[in-house]
Order: C-alpha cells, then sequence, then structure tokens
C-alpha cells in the first residue's frame, strides 16, 4: 500500500501498483475504489500445479518445473520478435519460448531461477513450453518453500491492464484490506449456514488455496447478495404499507358506459381484461403500481385514456408523461380526437413551448382549472404542482433516470400509477 491510512473507500489510485493511469483503466472495469476492488472477483481459476523433475515430464501435459536459467537467446527483430531460455535442474533440461515477447530480454537472464507452467511440447527431441504463466524467484528464498498446487485467479480485464496484473495488485492489497471488512451476518446464522465471515470469504474467493475454498467463499457472497436484494423488497414494501393512503377512484355503471362512448370501437378481450385490472387496483385505498404492458399499436393508450377518465370523472387530474416531445404530441392528438367535444380540459406541456404558453398550462394544473396534463420532461420541474393529482400515467418509464422517476411521482400526496411500455419484460 501506499504510504497513507486506507479504507474501502480509499481511492484505487492509491494502491500499490495501481497509480493515476492505471486507475483510469479499473474505472472502466466499474472499480474506482479499494472495496470495489475487493468486489471484483475472479470469474474462474487455472490450477498451477506443483513442480516436479524436468526428466519426469510427458508429453501434452500441463506442468510446473523450477530450475535455473543456463541460456538466453532472442530471435527476430523488434517487438514480435521471440525470447528463448534454456532451464535446467538435477535431472535434465527443457526449452521456454515466448513469442512476441522480446522485452522479455529485461527480465529473465542466465543465472536465475525460474518457475514454469504450461503445457509440454517436445522440439527437436527436448522438452518444451510454449509461452508458459513464469515467475522468476527470489534469489534468497528457498525455491521449493511455497511449491504446492495453487490456484490462480482469472479475473475480469481490459485491454490495457492484464488479469495477471489485476491478480498481482490484488494479492498486494488483500492484506491490508480485508483488515476493514466487517461483517453483517451474526455468527449463528453464519454456523447454521454453514457459511465462513465475511473476511475469510473475499480473502479466498481472490486466492484460493484448493478449488473447494473457491466455492464455499462464491457461496457466501452470494448469500449476501440475496439477502440484500431481500431486504430491499421487504423495505418497500414496508414502506408502500405505511405510505400514505391513496384517494380510491370507483367506477359505476353509468362511467363506463359514457367512457366506452367515447372510443369509436369497442375494446378487445385484452384491454377489457386490463381495464378490470386497473378499476380493482384504483378503488382501493392502496395506490395503484401496476405494469401496462402491450405491443405498439395493441391499444395501451386506449386503455390509459379509460383509466384517466375514471380519475376524471371522480374529480381528480391525471397527468401522462412521455420521454419525448414526439411521443407525447402523438398522445395528446390521441386524446383529442377521442375528447374534443367532451368537457374534460386537457393540454399539452413540452419544452418547445414559449414562456407564457408554458406558464399558462402550469397555472392551470396548480389551479385545478385542468384536469389532464400531456407532457415531457418539462412536466416534471419543480414549479409544475397539481390541485388534486389522482393517476400518474408514465409512458416507457425505463427511459427515465431514477431522479426523475421520483420526481413524477412527487407531484401528487399519493397518486395512483400506471406505466406502460411496448418492451418486453
Amino acid at each position: 500500500m501506499a504510504d497513507r491510512a486506507i479504507d474501502l473507500d480509499t481511492p484505487v489510485q492509491f494502491i500499490k501498483g495501481v497509480g493515476p493511469a492505471r486507475a483510469g483503466i479499473f474505472a472502466s472495469l466499474g472499480v474506482r475504489t479499494l472495496g470495489d476492488l475487493l468486489e471484483h472477483i475472479p470469474f474462474r481459476y487455472e490450477l498451477m500445479p506443483r513442480s516436479i523433475p524436468i526428466g519426469d515430464l510427458t508429453l501434452d501435459t500441463v506442468a510446473t518445473v523450477i530450475g535455473g536459467i543456463r541460456a538466453v537467446r532472442g530471435g527476430g527483430a523488434g517487438r514480435r520478435g521471440s525470447f528463448t531460455a534454456d532451464v535446467v535442474d538435477g535431472t535434465g533440461r527443457c526449452r521456454v519460448r515466448w513469442f512476441n515477447a522480446s522485452y522479455l530480454q529485461d527480465r529473465v537472464r542466465t543465472g536465475q531461477t525460474i518457475r514454469v507452467t504450461g503445457k509440454v511440447d517436445v522440439h527437436r527431441d527436448v522438452a518444451q513450453f510454449v509461452n508458459p504463466r513464469f515467475e522468476v524467484l527470489d534469489e534468497v528464498t528457498d525455491p521449493l518453500a511455497d511449491d504446492v498446487d495453487r490456484f490462480e485467479p482469472v479475473y475480469p480485464a481490459a485491454a490495457q491492464l492484464s488479469s495477471s496484473t489485476i491478480a498481482r495488485i490484488v494479492a498486494n492489497a488483500l492484506p491490508d484490506a480485508t483488515g476493514g471488512i466487517s461483517d453483517p451476518l451474526p455468527d449463528a446464522l453464519r454456523a447454521k449456514r454453514r457459511m465462513p465471515p465475511l473476511r475469510t470469504a473475499i480473502s479466498r474467493i481472490h486466492r484460493p488455496v484448493r478449488q473447494e475454498d473457491a466455492e464455499v467463499a462464491r457461496r457466501r457472497l452470494a448469500y449476501d447478495e440475496l439477502l440484500l436484494m431481500q431486504l430491499a423488497v421487504q423495505t418497500v414494501r414496508h414502506h408502500r404499507r405505511i405510505a400514505p393512503n391513496a384517494v380510491p377512484i370507483p367506477v359505476s355503471p353509468m362511467i363506463d358506459e359514457r367512457i366506452r362512448k367515447r372510443f369509436p370501437f369497442s375494446l378487445t378481450a385484452g384491454q377489457n381484461q386490463a381495464v378490470s385490472d386497473i378499476l380493482k387496483d384504483v378503488a382501493s385505498t392502496r395506490p395503484m403500481n401496476r405494469l401496462l404492458q402491450g405491443d405498439v399499436g395493441s391499444g395501451k393508450t386506449a386503455v390509459a385514456i379509460y383509466a384517466a377518465l375514471v380519475a376524471i370523472a371522480n374529480r381528480r387530474q391525471v397527468a401522462l408523461l412521455a420521454p419525448t416531445e414526439i411521443l407525447a404530441t402523438q398522445h395528446h392528438q390521441k386524446v383529442h380526437q377521442y375528447l374534443s367535444d367532451s368537457r374534460v380540459r386537457y393540454t399539452l406541456l413540452v419544452g418547445r413551448m414559449s414562456g407564457p404558453q408554458r406558464d399558462a398550462a402550469i397555472g392551470a394544473a396548480v389551479g385545478g382549472e385542468l384536469d389532464l396534463l400531456i407532457g415531457t420532461h418539462a412536466m416534471i420541474e419543480d414549479r409544475v404542482r397539481f390541485k388534486d393529482l389522482g393517476l400518474l400515467i408514465v409512458d416507457e418509464q425505463h427511459k427515465f433516470g431514477v431522479s426523475q422517476r421520483a420526481a413524477a411521482g412527487s407531484k401528487g400526496a399519493a397518486p395512483h400509477r400506471l406505466v406502460m411500455t411496448a418492451t418486453p419484460i
């Protein structure tokens, strides 16, 4: 670590081996802090078997050898040149060859001790490794001191930031990073579920000693993720239960008959079913939050207008929010087609309107002189308020940001909400 106090919120830039340039690449992977780095988990592992004598190598197997470099030589010119090293131990000799790796001339030199892992090939009766993984070992450390089967993590990487580089950075960070991890699960629950502490799981997901270590760690992390999702769902349900009651919007046979006469066609079976479901919801004091999904041209707008007219018949205001001016204008034209000779007061509110036109529309909504306001993002402005909003209709909600959705929902005390989409769920 760099010489500064660190915690899980420490920017990744200040972690040993990163710096400003690599921090930018990490950001493209969604890693901006030390905590993000710990959550950047491997998607698989590669077995790095313990070493065997060079004399025992077998063709077409994956093996590891540890030996001294007796000779090195380069071939070809420029960055595309190959680099070859002869490695020996007390039992024999093998050749290690890297292609497009002339840069290794500055890293791999005669007299060093090297650990090599890869698939065994044969070239001119000499065992050979081509483009293997390797590690130049410390001169003062016993090369066999840590000679065990290892599972090397393979991380989601970028063109300028390899998995092996990420693995090295994570390995350097782990000893200090895990100290800042607190476990949200009580000991009794972990024991019941047979799961390790979170600190242990994080360490093992990145540096497993055995394959089983990674599997147990992944199970713990998956459990935490699912538990968090369930808590979020329960929290939303709780807030809905304690939310302000909505004003019921009932429908009578007379209202239903008058609304249906507004359409120059009979509603389809699917439309009638959607209308029935909506009417059940809006008749309740619990705010409706319903999704109306259908292909383009399936008649979602007619269902939405039906719901709007039920609210208006109960002297409640309606807002219809669309993501684009084109779509808002189309909705306005459709409403005009059905309601031009009615007593329903409706208007359009979009960004291209003049200042006086916008002021007039907003004033009518605030003063209760407007039954239906159709608009775009302009309707989300703080100064747009309703005297008595009973129903909010949002077309293609996924095209609005989270804050925009929240702002739209705050235009009334507890309006019923109908979301329309043509996107299959």
